[in-house]
């Protein structure tokens, strides 16, 4: 797979297991920003437009919509046409839904077998905070679909599943009975970047700066540092 060896571990695991996992949680530093190697060179992006290259690049998802309430569905990866003709509702519809009608949008995301799709819940953790009498059964209808969905084959590709996302500021902010044993969850850390992640983050941020590339790998690297 081009340029798997550049991603970092826990990207990794999110490609090794879309076959074989419905739902993933990602927890611990996920404000930040992370290097995906684009065009020869790593470009720094927010967590969604990461993980929306990620998996269309990678796995060849064809949609990657991100779920955040209060605020509904937006188009993370892919055509506005596509999550209309799945789910009957424009994204512009979908501000101010409760969370009932925002698991009846993602249950035809997730079931659909026009193209592979990923749906990426944000700030997670806040859930309770403004939807706490709608949220157990939100959480139930989630749950019971991470275990009764299918993989999908669409057109030539591996059989594997349209994921669910959740992004979250702990681990144990979704509830225990929701995660654990569950054999459809993947549970993945995103520790804080190491030095020779911030190193990638800061040269892609220095090529942008007229004369930075003209310089000698040394004093790039003495910049750098």
């Amino acid at each position: 797979m081009k340029d798997f060896d550049k991603l970092q571990k826990w990207a990794k695991e999110i490609i090794k297991f879309v076959p074989v996992k419905s739902q993933f949680t990602l927890y611990g530093n996920i404000y930040d920003v992370y290097p995906l190697y684009i065009n020869g060179r790593h470009i720094p992006l927010p967590i969604k437009n990461f993980l929306g290259k990620l998996l269309t690049k990678y796995e060849n998802y064809r949609l990657v919509v991100i779920y955040e309430p209060l605020f509904g569905f937006s188009i993370v990866e892919g055509m506005e046409e596509f999550f209309s003709s799945i789910t009957g509702v424009s994204t512009s519809e979908t501000k101010k839904i409760s969370l009932n009608r925002a698991y009846e949008i993602i249950e035809k995301l997730v079931e659909n077998t026009a193209v592979y799709t990923s749906v990426i819940i944000n700030f997670a953790s806040r859930l309770n905070d403004i939807a706490e009498r709608d949220l157990q059964e939100f959480l139930y209808k989630m749950f019971r679909l991470s275990i009764n969905t299918n993989p999908k084959l669409i057109d030539d590709n591996e059989p594997k599943y349209n994921s669910v996302i959740y992004l979250l500021d702990k681990e144990n902010d979704l509830p225990a009975w929701y995660t654990l044993e569950n054999p459809r969850i993947k549970n993945i850390a995103i520790p804080k970047p190491d030095s020779d992640i911030r190193e990638k983050v800061a040269r892609s941020l220095l090529y942008r700066i007229d004369g930075f590339i003209e310089l000698s790998e040394d004093k790039q690297r003495e910049i750098v540092n």
